[in-house]
């Protein structure tokens, strides 16, 4: 066994329990081969999905004053949980 491999077999072993289910999944993703033309497959599926919203909003948005009023909405829940 590497080093490397050891290292991370010890940090492992030190986490709590309830923690392991993120490294699981991202230990799952690594160890199952990527297809590069499944990737890009994916990719290109996810792009037409996307490009179908063009055009979604009217001509007048405005996006500046949306984000704000959603960055208000939550600092206001936050200031109400304290």
């Amino acid at each position: 066994m590497t080093d490397l491999k050891a290292e991370a077999i010890r940090l492992i072993m030190k986490m709590p329990e309830f923690e392991l289910d993120s490294i699981m999944e991202l230990l799952r993703q690594k160890a199952t081969p990527v297809d590069p033309e499944e990737d890009k497959r994916r990719a290109q599926a996810a792009f037409q999905h996307l490009h179908k919203f063009i055009g979604r909003l009217p001509a007048d948005f405005d996006y500046e004053k949306e984000l704000e009023e959603v960055r208000e909405e939550k600092r206001r829940r936050y200031e109400n949980l304290g």
